[in-house]
């Protein structure tokens, strides 16, 4: 029963994840609603002080940048972390600027082991995670590009995960997931932030 649910849902976000990216892809006013998007995450730090470490992708293509909001977070003295892909999973590194992230899988920047990057490290209660996805909705559900690289990591380590993007991405219906797909804790968007603790704790 699970297997055929899993083949539906892969069926149906496939077709999501191609008119998801368009949206995405053809958004207005994006400049404005960025800089809105990392005015919202930096706001609920500055609320949520236990937090001191943020692990957190480099933005690609028409992705909501994240770039300049790595740049604030270092400035504001957080301890910022970025995946790089290893085989079928992910391991993080600290980074002192984005500069020093290089093209690694499919061209997306990652840490450059090369350079100096310290040890792989993994998160604590001390950490959030900053997720990427191509749409959201409002029970936590997140669709991704279909690797399957944050749901693998996120099944073996507990942290405070959020999903992060731009309004428009945030669906109005409950996304078809399967089994293993992870839900989000948070969803930061230049709307606003939804807090869906409370719904993930539920049995």
């Amino acid at each position: 029963m699970t297997d055929c649910k899993n083949r539906g849902a892969g069926q149906e976000q496939a077709a999501i994840r191609k008119h998801a990216a368009a949206v995405r892809d053809n958004l207005d006013n994006r400049q404005q609603k960025e800089e809105a998007l990392r005015t919202r995450v930096m706001n609920w730090l500055s609320d949520n002080p236990q937090i001191r470490q943020v692990f957190i992708y480099a933005s690609y293509r028409s992705e909501a940048d994240t770039i300049q909001l790595i740049r604030e977070l270092l400035r504001e003295g957080y301890r910022v972390l970025c995946p790089k892909v290893s085989g079928s999973e992910m391991v993080f590194y600290a980074v002192g600027s984005p500069s020093s992230l290089k093209p690694g899988y499919r061209g997306i920047p990652e840490p450059d082991e090369s350079n100096g990057a310290a040890a792989a490290e993994e998160p604590d209660e001390a950490s959030l995670m900053i997720c990427p996805g191509l749409i959201f909705d409002r029970t936590g559900g997140r669709i991704g590009y279909g690797g399957g690289f944050y749901d693998r990591y996120l099944s073996l380590h507990r942290v405070l995960k959020a999903g992060f993007g731009f309004s428009d991405q945030i669906s109005g219906a409950e996304l078809p997931l399967k089994s293993h797909d992870i839900r989000m804790d948070l969803l930061f968007t230049d709307a606003g932030i939804l807090d869906l603790r409370s719904l993930q704790e539920k049995p």
